[in-house]
C-alpha cells in the first residue's frame, strides 16, 4: 500500500505516477481526464486493500518472486538502453520465460511456516469507514501512553493534576478453543502452563506488551460452549460484573467464537428450524455484529470498539469440506458488508491440515476422530497472526490518503490531478452513509430494493444523530440493567449465581447453583420451589425482564415449567402485575439456551419505584435459569 501511495504522489515530471499511468491509449484529447479523476479519488489505497481476497501462496508466490525477476531485469535493460548503453551482440535480452530465480532457505521451522506472506494470507478484511476511524482513535490513544510510559522512565515528573494516559483496552471473547483446552500439547514436552496463560490470547497481550510495555491492558472472557448468541446477550445488555477487571467498554473486541459456532448443537439447532449450518450462523453472527456497532443515540450508550472476527475453525464438527468453511465464508461476507476486520488462521494453515491430516502442529491431535481443540503449535502460530493483523491495520490507517467526503472531489489531497472542467459527473454514487449500519442482509434483501432500504436506514440515522463530543467521563459506564447476571461471565469472574442474587432475595425455596458439564445454572431442585426477589427504590427504569433458559428432553425434563410473576409498586401501593409460562421441555434431542422476556411496556418500573420478581415452579421437577436481566430495553 505504501509503494502505491509513493507512485500516486509522485512529480509526474520527474517520474511517471498512478494517474499518468491510467491514461489510455485512445484518450489524446484528455477528455475522460475529470472522469478518471474523480474515480481515482474513489480508489484510495484503503479502498483497495479490501479487494484483496486471498494472494497467491507456495508455487504461486514462488511464481511471483519469478515475475518480479524477470520484470525487474527487463526494466533495468530498458533504463540502459534509453540512456544509450550499447549491448555486447551476443546479449540476451531479458525473456519472459528465464526461471532462473529461486528462495533461500529459513532460519527456523517457525519462520518457514509463518512467513509474512503467508501471515498476509490471514488478512481476508480490513476495517473500513468509521471503524477504521477508530483504528486512528486507537493509535492515538496509544502513541500518548507510550510516550507518557517512556517519559516516567526517563524520570520525568508529573505536576499532581496530570491525568495520566490510559491504555487501550482489548477482550477477545471466545469458547474453548480460546480458552486454551488441549494447548498444552507439542512435539516436545507437556506443560503445566494454565490454559489461558499457554492460548493465544494471553500470548498476543504478552507479545505486544513486550515491545511496548504499559501501552495496553487485554482481558479475556472464554469460556467453554458458549458462542456468538450468548456473546450477543453478554454485550447488549453489558454483563460483564463491575467489580471484575473486565472493561466495560473496550477499544477494541475480538470475536474468537468460530468453532463454536459450527458446534454440533448449532447443526443441530439449525436442522431443527429447517435452516443450513451457513443460514445459522449467518443469523447469529449479523445480530452480534448489529448489536455491537450500533450507533449509540444518547451518551448512557457506548461508542461501538474495533470489532474484529477471528476464524480458527478447520474441523472436524463437520466431515464434509464445504461445510467446513461455512463460518469462514459467512465472516467472509459480513465482514466486507459491514465493513469490519476479518482474521483467518484456517486460511494460514489450510493447505498444511488438507495436505496432512495427520499433522498436529496447526490441527488437533486427535484427527479424524471428533477433536476440535488445537495444540499449542496453533495457540503460538495465531499470536503472530493476530499481532501482524494489528500492525496491518495501523500501517493502513497511516497510508492512507487524509480525503475528505468521496463526492467531493479535492485537487489538494496529493496525487490527485486538477480537474479541467470540475463540472458535475452523470451516474456519481451519492454519499455513502456514515453513521448508520447498512440494512440487515436477510433473505429478502435484493438487488431491487437494497438502495431503498440503505437509504431508509441513512435517514432513520439522521433522526437519531446526537453530539457524542457533549459526553463526559461521567457516562463512561453502560448500565442498561437495573439487575443482571448471566452463567458465563460469572464464571469467566470466578463469582457465583447465589451471591449475585443474594441482596435482593426475599424467598428462596427449592432453588440451587449447579455447574454441570462446566456451566452454571440457578436450577430448581422440586415441583414446588420458589423464587422471590425485590429491588427497591430503582435508580433506573426497568422495561423488560430478560430471562436465558435452558430447554432439554428427556424424563428428567417432562412438562417442565415456571411461572414469572412482576409487580411493580410506586408510591407504597401496587401499580401493576404481570405474569408469563416459561417452558424448560421441548421436543429436540438437544439441550439449548433461549432467551425469553417480558414486557411491561406502559406498565414499566420507573426510577423510585419498587419491583418484585418472583419464580415459581407450576410443572415437572427440573428447569435451569442461566442468565437474568431487568432492563430499560
Amino acid at each position: 500500500m505504501s509503494i502505491w501511495k509513493s507512485f500516486l504522489q509522485h512529480d509526474v515530471s520527474k517520474d511517471p505516477n498512478i494517474y499518468w499511468a491510467s491514461k489510455h491509449v485512445f484518450d489524446h484529447t484528455q477528455s475522460w481526464q475529470d472522469f478518471n479523476s474523480r474515480l481515482l479519488y474513489y480508489m484510495t489505497p484503503q479502498r483497495l486493500q479490501t479487494s484483496i481476497k486471498s494472494i497467491p501462496r507456495n508455487q504461486q508466490l514462488d511464481k511471483v518472486g519469478k515475475i518480479l525477476d524477470i520484470a525487474y531485469k527487463r526494466y533495468e535493460y530498458l533504463k540502459q538502453k534509453q540512456n544509450g548503453v550499447v549491448f555486447p551482440e551476443d546479449y540476451e535480452e531479458p525473456h519472459v520465460f528465464d526461471h532462473t530465480q529461486s528462495w533461500q532457505d529459513f532460519n527456523s521451522r517457525l519462520l518457514y511456516y509463518m512467513t509474512p506472506q503467508r501471515l498476509q494470507t490471514t488478512i481476508k478484511s480490513i476495517p473500513r469507514n468509521k471503524q477504521m476511524d477508530k483504528v486512528g482513535k486507537i493509535l492515538d490513544i496509544a502513541y500518548k501512553r507510550y510516550e507518557y510510559v517512556k517519559q516516567k522512565e526517563n524520570g520525568i515528573v508529573f505536576p499532581e493534576d496530570y491525568v495520566e494516559p490510559r491504555k487501550v483496552q482489548i477482550l477477545v471473547m471466545g469458547g474453548s478453543v480460546a480458552l486454551g483446552v488441549l494447548c498444552n500439547r507439542n512435539p516436545v514436552a507437556r506443560t503445566r502452563v494454565s490454559r489461558q496463560h499457554c492460548a493465544w490470547p494471553r500470548r498476543v497481550y504478552n507479545f505486544i506488551d513486550n515491545l511496548f510495555p504499559g501501552v495496553i491492558e487485554g482481558h479475556i472472557i472464554t469460556v467453554g460452549g458458549t458462542n456468538t448468541k450468548i456473546a450477543t446477550e453478554l454485550w447488549k445488555y453489558n454483563m460483564i460484573p463491575e467489580d471484575s477487571d473486565l472493561p466495560q467498554q473496550p477499544d477494541i473486541l475480538i470475536n474468537a467464537y468460530s468453532t463454536n459456532d459450527v458446534h454440533i448443537e448449532t447443526v443441530q439447532q439449525a436442522m431443527a428450524q429447517n435452516l443450513t449450518l451457513e443460514d445459522a450462523v449467518h443469523s447469529m453472527q449479523e445480530d452480534f455484529i448489529r448489536t455491537v456497532l450500533q450507533p449509540p443515540s444518547s451518551c448512557k450508550e457506548r461508542e461501538p470498539p474495533l470489532l474484529l472476527f477471528l476464524d480458527d475453525y478447520l474441523g472436524n464438527e463437520q466431515k464434509d469440506v464445504r461445510e467446513t468453511l461455512s463460518v469462514n465464508t459467512v465472516g467472509s461476507r459480513l465482514s466486507t458488508y459491514y465493513g469490519l476486520g476479518f482474521i483467518s488462521y484456517a486460511d494460514a494453515v489450510r493447505d498444511f491440515v488438507y495436505g496432512d491430516t495427520d499433522e498436529w502442529w496447526f490441527s488437533p491431535v486427535d484427527w479424524p476422530n471428533r477433536q476440535i481443540h488445537p495444540g499449542m503449535g496453533a495457540h503460538i502460530s495465531m499470536m503472530y497472526i493476530v499481532a501482524y493483523n494489528f500492525l496491518n491495520m495501523a500501517t493502513t490507517y497511516c497510508d492512507r490518503l487524509e480525503i475528505g467526503p468521496e463526492h467531493i472531489y479535492d485537487s489538494n489531497v496529493h496525487g490527485m490531478p486538477e480537474l479541467k472542467l470540475n463540472q458535475t459527473l452523470n451516474g456519481e454514487p451519492r454519499p455513502k452513509i456514515t453513521t448508520a449500519l447498512p440494512p440487515e442482509m436477510t433473505k429478502d434483501l435484493s438487488l431491487d430494493n437494497i438502495s431503498a432500504k440503505w437509504r431508509e436506514a441513512e435517514n432513520d440515522s439522521i433522526a437519531l444523530a446526537f453530539n457524542a463530543s457533549e459526553c463526559t467521563g461521567a457516562h463512561a459506564t453502560f448500565t442498561p440493567c437495573a439487575f443482571s447476571w448471566e452463567w458465563s461471565t460469572l464464571l469467566a469472574a470466578g463469582k457465583e449465581i447465589l451471591d449475585t442474587v443474594e441482596p435482593y432475595l426475599t424467598l428462596n425455596d427449592g432453588w440451587i447453583e449447579t455447574s454441570e458439564y462446566k456451566k452454571l445454572a440457578l436450577a430448581a431442585t422440586r415441583w414446588d420451589a420458589k423464587l422471590e426477589m425485590r429491588f427497591t427504590n430503582l435508580t433506573q427504569p426497568v422495561e423488560k425482564l430478560n430471562f436465558i433458559v435452558m430447554q432439554s428432553y428427556g424424563e428428567k425434563w417432562a412438562d417442565s415449567k415456571v411461572e414469572v410473576k412482576a409487580s411493580v409498586f410506586r408510591n407504597g401501593e401496587q401499580a401493576t402485575e404481570q405474569t408469563m409460562e416459561i417452558e424448560g421441555f421441548h421436543a429436540k434431542n438437544t439441550s439449548e439456551t433461549f432467551n425469553f422476556n417480558m414486557d411491561l411496556g406502559k406498565n414499566k418500573a420507573v426510577e423510585g419505584d419498587e419491583l418484585e420478581v418472583g419464580v415459581d415452579m407450576v410443572g415437572g421437577t427440573t428447569f435451569k435459569i442461566m442468565g437474568m436481566m431487568f432492563c430499560r430495553f
